[in-house]
Order: C-alpha cells, then structure tokens, then sequence
C-alpha cells in the first residue's frame, strides 16, 4: 500500500489560482507514482475547481501545506496526532517536520529544509508547451495574489516609457478597473496563456500582491 498525502492549499481573496494549481500539478506527480492523494482548500471553494479524484478524503499519512499564510495552528493539529507535516514556502515558526522552498527568503531553523529551484512545481502543460517553442520579443507580466496593489500597471508603464514591448496578463479573480484606464496591452484570463507563457521573451512575476 502506497503512501496517502492531504495537500492543504490556500485559496481566498487576495490569494489567486497560483496555490490551488500548482497542488493540483503536485497531485497529479504523486498519482502517476502510486500515492493517494486529498485535496483540501483552507477556506471552501467550488468543488469544481478541485479534480474528482482528489475530492475523496482518507487517514493520510503526510500533510502537506501550501500557504503563505500563518499555519502553526494547522501544523499543530496534526502532530498531534501524529502525522508527518511538510510546509512549502513559508516561513513562520511552528512544529513541522519538513521545509521545501525554492528561495531562502528568510532563516528557518524548524525541521528538515530542503531549498533550490530544483523544488519548482511546474505545471506538466506549461512544460510541454515551451519544448521547442520560439521566444518572441514581449515581456510577460503576470503577478500572483489577484495583483491586489496594482503593481501590473506600473510595470506595464514603465517597460513602455522604455519602448519595451508587454503584455499583461490578469487571472481570473483580479477585480479592479486600474489597468483598464491606461491604454495597456492586456489580457483577462486568456485560454491561451501557456502558450503566451511560453512565447515570452521575458517573464514577470511574483507570489503574492
């Protein structure tokens, strides 16, 4: 019997798809080598956002949680019961057994750490789609956490004032009017944003607002 992991992701305002998507790519990882795996979101969202065979609660064995949110009463809960406790990107102190991050943004002294960009969890589409593909001569703004300070807006007007050619990319629970007001190039959630992923010369982007 193979191992049983719950993923705990964050998804709320001000957060964005970024937690929910790249779980469910790490879902799918554990799948293909036998783990089951339960997706559960900190706050209730549509259950249409969640894949159905990750919608099927079980005991786990591990716990792994994806926010950047303060966890440590989550973490506590399910030691003490026990379980084995993994936390990606974040950097508050709690009991937990393992810290996976791609940057060392600050010192964590709690449990095993594992940090580098070999810990990146790409999307397997977003892998497929830039083999082979030529670049073109735009720079990608995509920011995480729904934009919630705007930031898109200043890039978007300064790479212009540099004659630099951009496009910027808003998800789907962005919610303010401000880029709209500056005669930006813009797209809202674009089916196609692997492939203008893809395409980019350069990419901007950020977790979080």
């Amino acid at each position: 019997m193979g191992y049983k992991v719950k993923i705990i992701f964050d998804y709320a305002d001000g957060v964005g798809y970024g937690h929910l998507k790249r779980c469910t790519s790490l879902a799918y990882a554990f799948q293909k080598v036998g783990i089951r795996v339960y997706l559960e979101p900190v706050q209730p969202i549509s259950p249409n956002l969640i894949p159905d065979e990750f919608q099927t609660y079980f005991d786990p064995d591990v716990i792994i949680i994806d926010s950047h949110r303060d966890v440590s009463s989550i973490v506590r809960s399910y030691k003490s019961d026990n379980k084995k406790v993994i936390v990606l990107d974040n950097f508050m102190d709690d009991s937990r057994d393992v810290s996976i991050n791609v940057f060392d943004q600050e010192s964590i002294t709690i449990g095993r750490k594992f940090s580098g960009f070999e810990y990146l969890i790409i999307r397997p589409d977003v892998i497929e789609e830039i083999k082979g593909a030529c670049k073109g001569d735009y720079v990608l703004i995509t920011l995480g956490g729904e934009d919630i300070r705007n930031q898109s807006h200043l890039l978007g007007i300064e790479l212009k004032s540099r004659n630099v050619e951009n496009l910027i990319v808003l998800g789907p629970r962005y919610n303010s009017n401000k880029v709209d007001e500056i005669g930006l190039n813009i797209s809202k959630s674009p089916e196609n944003f692997v492939k203008l992923l893809s395409k980019a010369r350069y990419v901007i982007c950020n977790a979080g607002g």
